[in-house]
């Protein structure tokens, strides 16, 4: 993100609450870099000692030699490894202009209320497509949760997923979003302005149940 929004930021922080989140950094050198994959693939295989995985060291670091090159200019990208096996799914953490933000519905996606206990009220945009895997058909699962303001927006995404491995990085989602914190060089903090699709009063009130709906 460029722009008068991203010039204000100070400083940008989010964590996990839950195991088998990982961070991708962007800030290695090439000796870190060269190291990294290895490393983190040991102590993958230390965590994941006495269950039955399958997963090898030289699987788990090609893997993560990927996920360095793939990485991108994104704020923060995490991968998710809920189970002892050689699979990920990928979160984005980005800021972006407003008018980055598609019109979601229009792409075929399922548009839900979503909150955080940083930022406030928000939305979540869900889809769906099919996909090969290997020689088998399934349905992929993506997710954009989404936080705005009069300039910017804060978007956390979830990259196309099998069913199974995408439910299971939506456990740890919520605690990653209640984690971030965006706070600006004049001492103010971001806060989402609540969608007006979902304020069904003058107060500002959400819709009944609508509460943690993801």
């Amino acid at each position: 993100m460029t722009g008068a929004s991203r010039r204000r930021v100070a400083t940008m922080n989010v964590s996990t609450t839950d195991p088998g989140w990982l961070m991708i950094p962007d800030d290695l050198d090439a000796a870190e870099r060269a190291a990294w994959p290895g490393q983190v693939a040991a102590r993958m295989l230390e965590a994941w000692s006495g269950t039955d995985t399958t997963a090898s060291a030289e699987a788990l670091e090609h893997m993560l030699r990927a996920s360095l090159e793939v990485r991108g200019a994104d704020d923060f990208v995490f991968e998710v490894w809920p189970f002892a096996a050689a699979i990920r799914s990928r979160v984005r953490v980005s800021r972006v202009e407003i008018g980055e933000i598609p019109a979601w519905e229009e792409l075929g996606y399922t548009v839900m209320p979503y909150e955080s206990l940083a930022m406030g009220d928000g939305y979540i945009a869900t889809g769906s497509s099919a996909a090969a895997l290997g020689d088998d058909a399934t349905t992929m699962f993506r997710s954009a949760v989404v936080f705005a303001d009069a300039e910017m927006a804060i978007v956390v995404f979830v990259e196309p997923t099998p069913e199974a491995l995408y439910l299971s990085t939506l456990v740890g989602l919520q605690g990653v979003v209640d984690s971030i914190e965006i706070d600006f060089s004049d001492g103010s903090r971001f806060r989402a302005t609540p969608p007006a699709r979902f304020v069904t009063d003058r107060d500002a009130e959400w819709p009944d149940g609508a509460e943690g709906a993801a």
